[in-house]
């Protein structure tokens, strides 16, 4: 390997850099996932105190461009044992909050020290700052694709956000620690955050890395831990112990935020070259021994479902379309966006999967969120505590094996054309999977049981559908002007579930009709 002169220089700035963020060690005792609990309990019995750390008003007036312009350097990244490796997130913008972070080696804390020179400023003179001016947020480092390289693994930045991937996958939707009124019409959402990390380093040989954070909000305190494992399907599985300072009804635990703004389950833009935009295209459910799947829609008016649950096994955002050919985006790769679902690791007792909807004009905004909601409110001064892992995955949750959904498809028009009185909507529903490649040549051994809770619903004879391997469904529903409609569909054998439910809300809104006679596109 030839050594120049520069090569020595940017190795000794690399060296003085990485000396500058390692964090000295403390002579403490040990600290464990109790220490953050006990600190979450004594927060919860003090007023809330929402006045962040004062920001340098150059970083306050950063856009969105001038911010990402701030990287860590690659040559301070902290090691962190066994591959894993930190850097972190440079207050400014919309984060202007202070996040503290910790590192724990042999069971001591130790913070990790803010130092300009650990930050690529991209030539913009800004500067210098106070030594106490800490972190927005982190991001984990693991060769998750390459045993070479380095590659992002998860990251907490911005409330109680996290994005984690799985092999092969690009960043799409959000976990978050808590969700309060989150996606309620009407309501003003509360938006817990992450006061300080601890994380600890990673011992030859292991597979998983262990992080702590403290949650705090007007309405709680919590404490969380962490467990990230990479993997084909990565996983992280989560401890959150809460300490509510107020009564809380609108609670949703394990909440997961998306992005839907046009693709096969609605009407699409005219004017869009893609065919489907979406991080997320469906809510999956499993509760009280079935499993169900809710298309996404961005829709006509913000709405908000509720799915009542004695016994939850599971639910989870998915991107099932993996399909390039209809996102044709070269830039933001749809078809490699994770899927993320939540498993519950101990009872969580009777409530309901909540999912909202909102409007957006802009595949740049989240507009869905899922969370599960208890049916009894958090309540002020009672600890409670919730278990549960995430999977980042495919186009199918692990443990999958009845049939699924693989694409919705609708249309009002197609209807008509079919003899269907006005009103009418068809929909295509393709199911793939499971054992339906046993009913290749003989689809019409399925029974198509469908119901709907207003209006009618016909069924139509299922096909082989060769172009995805599975069984196709067609239906038509209808219902009067003004008047709305839940529909589900199963495909039996001889009695018995060989598919997952799919499910549908519809509304005919008058406005539609209108849109309908004039041949304009739109929701």
């Amino acid at each position: 390997m030839l050594i120049t002169r520069r090569g020595l220089m940017l190795s000794t700035a690399a060296s003085t850099a990485a000396l500058a963020m390692r964090p000295a060690l403390a002579q403490e005792p040990r600290f464990t996932f109790n220490d953050v609990i006990a600190q979450a309990e004594a927060l919860s019995r003090a007023d809330f105190d929402n006045q962040p750390d004062p920001e340098p008003a150059e970083l306050a007036a950063l856009d969105y461009d001038g911010y990402r312009k701030i990287r860590f350097r690659e040559d301070a990244r902290l090691k962190l044992g066994a591959g894993f490796e930190l850097d972190l997130f440079h207050r400014g913008h919309i984060f202007p909050r202070r996040v503290g972070v910790n590192i724990l080696r042999e069971g001591a804390a130790a913070p990790v020290p803010y130092g300009a020179s650990a930050f690529d400023f991209g030539g913009q003179q800004i500067g210098p700052f106070s030594p106490d001016l800490g972190f927005a947020g982190l991001r984990i480092r693991y060769p998750l694709n390459n045993p070479g390289v380095a590659d992002e693994l998860i990251v907490f930045l911005g409330s109680s956000y996290f994005r984690f991937l799985a092999r092969g996958q690009r960043y799409g939707l959000s976990a978050r620690g808590l969700a309060i009124n989150a996606g309620i019409p009407g309501e003003t959402e509360e938006f817990p955050f992450f006061r300080e990390f601890w994380i600890s380093e990673a011992k030859p040989g292991d597979t998983s890395l262990q992080i702590y954070a403290l949650l705090d909000s007007p309405s709680v305190a919590g404490a969380y831990s962490f467990l990230v494992t990479p993997s084909e399907n990565s996983v992280t599985e989560v401890s959150a112990v809460l300490f509510p300072r107020v009564d809380i009804a609108r609670a949703g635990l394990a909440p997961l935020t998306s992005m839907y703004f046009t693709g096969g389950s609605g009407p699409r833009h005219a004017d869009m070259f893609r065919r489907e935009v979406h991080d997320s295209d469906g809510l999956l459910m499993r509760r009280d021994g079935v499993q169900l799947w809710r298309p996404l829609r961005n829709p006509r008016d913000s709405r908000v479902s509720s799915f009542a649950a004695t016994s939850l096994q599971g639910f989870g955002l998915m991107q099932r379309n993996r399909s390039f050919d209809d996102y044709q985006d070269l830039e933001a790769h749809y078809e490699m966006r994770p899927s993320y679902m939540i498993e519950p690791l101990d009872d969580w007792g009777a409530g309901s999967v909540e999912l909202s909807e909102l409007v957006t004009e802009y595949e740049t905004n989240d507009n869905i969120v899922a969370s599960f909601r208890p049916q009894a409110p958090l309540v002020a001064g009672e600890r409670t505590q919730w278990r549960y892992r995430i999977v980042a995955s495919g186009a199918s949750a692990p443990g999958a094996s009845l049939a699924r959904v693989q694409k919705t498809l609708l249309s009002e028009r197609s209807a008509m054309h079919y003899g269907r009185p006005p009103g009418s909507r068809m929909y295509l529903i393709d199911f793939v999977g499971g054992e339906l490649a046993y009913f290749r040549s003989s689809p019409d051994a399925l029974e198509l049981v469908v119901q709907t809770t207003t209006g009618d619903v016909a069924p139509e004879r299922l096909v082989w559908n060769p172009h995805v391997g599975g069984v196709r469904a067609k239906l038509f529903a209808q219902i009067e002007v003004g008047q709305s409609t839940d529909i589900s569909a199963t495909l039996l054998h001889r009695g018995k579930p060989v598919t997952e439910t799919w499910l549908a809300h519809w509304v005919r809104h008058p406005a539609r009709e209108q849109e309908l006679a004039s041949g304009t596109s739109v929701r």
